[in-house]
């Protein structure tokens, strides 16, 4: 008999309405499944709002982006295109990168079930 594979715990902390997290996540499992069952890994998603002051019909992205980070327009035209890149790069879709408004988590979120933990063998 082999020995069981030892069981990493992580916990994923995102904000549901956040694209960087999307790729984040997708990168995340992407790295599990390189490591071919060598750990036991046992996901569990945390919540957290990133702008709990976001209302409920949301906000225009660049608008958001430059008053809630202090940068230009163009810095946010820039970060999108990272954002898609990465988005690409991992198999992610991330059409948030370029969506003209962000949601509010709580709107979003309200919108079907979500798993609350994954374990890969």
């Amino acid at each position: 008999m082999s020995p069981s594979p030892p069981v990493v715990k992580i916990d994923f902390v995102s904000d549901i309405v956040c694209p960087w997290c999307a790729v984040g996540l997708r990168s995340l499992e992407e790295a599990i499944a390189r490591l071919d069952g060598a750990v036991q890994v046992d996901l569990h998603f945390q919540p957290f709002e990133l702008n709990p002051a976001m209302p409920p019909q949301g906000q225009e992205i660049v608008e958001h982006l430059t008053q809630k980070y202090g940068i230009t327009p163009e810095q946010v035209a820039a970060n999108g295109e990272a954002l898609r890149e990465r988005g690409a790069r991992s198999a992610s879709s991330s059409g948030a990168a370029s969506a003209p408004t962000t949601a509010s988590t709580p709107t979003a979120c309200c919108t079907g079930p979500r798993p609350s933990a994954r374990t890969w063998p």
